[in-house]
């Protein structure tokens, strides 16, 4: 089976924790008046893996070993 994920290769994701974000979402929403309507950025993309060395990741996890182009 073939899985499409549309993005360019060299886009890279950041990632963050489900209990982090659970966390920032609690904090914020618990001191609204330190939000104020600002935008955070909840992620790192210091070392970000790009979109082609996650899809190859994933094909290897998968028992792919020459990931599809």
């Amino acid at each position: 089976d073939k899985v499409t994920v549309g993005g360019k290769r060299d886009k890279k994701w950041p990632w963050v924790h489900a209990a982090d974000l659970a966390a920032t979402y609690v904090r914020a929403v618990s001191h609204p008046e330190k939000v104020g309507g600002q935008r955070f950025l909840v992620g790192d993309l210091t070392g970000a893996p790009t979109y082609e060395q996650v899809r190859v990741a994933c094909a290897q996890a998968a028992g792919n070993t020459t990931a599809p182009v």
